[in-house]
């Protein structure tokens, strides 16, 4: 008798700790999702490569295997006692992998700037400070004579 209770005892206290995990995983799925427009797209150095966000993504993937292992060793044989942490594992891949597509894919199709020069096409005056802060204009490099035939525009996404 003290057997079969320490047994259900057993059983009990690791549904609900599989329970709590779930629970504090679709948290931190909600939060991985969240963060990045919310909080770290502020900042150039988590904005660029969202490494928080993958850190975050890999500790939420990790507790979601984790919580859906324990349901999975705390009721064998019982098929249906599965469904509610499966389905809570689906939506915590199914939230992580919209956030995955959002910031990896679906960014980089964004639509391309309406007034915006060609490849190939004159650019317009301007000035603009170099990596030493002084003033530069498109003009004064053109009509340089030890300039070339044209200039050579860069942008870099990064910041320092």
């Amino acid at each position: 008798m003290a057997a079969a209770s320490a047994s259900a005892a057993r059983r009990i206290r690791t549904g609900i700790a599989s329970g709590i995990v779930e629970c504090a995983n679709g948290r931190l799925a909600v939060v991985t999702f969240l963060s990045f427009p919310l909080v770290f797209i502020r900042w150039p150095i988590t904005r660029d490569v969202p490494w928080v966000n993958l850190l975050l993504l890999g500790l939420t993937v990790w507790v979601a295997i984790t919580g859906f292992r324990r349901a999975l060793a705390a009721s064998p044989g019982r098929p249906l006692r599965l469904i509610a942490p499966g389905l809570a594992a689906a939506a915590t891949f199914a939230v992580l992998g919209f956030w995955v597509f959002t910031v990896f894919v679906a960014s980089r199709r964004l639509p391309e700037s309406a007034g915006s020069p060609r490849p190939g096409d004159r650019a317009p005056q301007f000035t603009l400070a170099n990596d030493a802060n002084e003033s530069v204009s498109l003009s004064r490099l053109l009509s340089d004579p030890g300039a070339s035939r044209g200039v050579l525009l860069i942008f870099y996404r990064g910041y320092w």
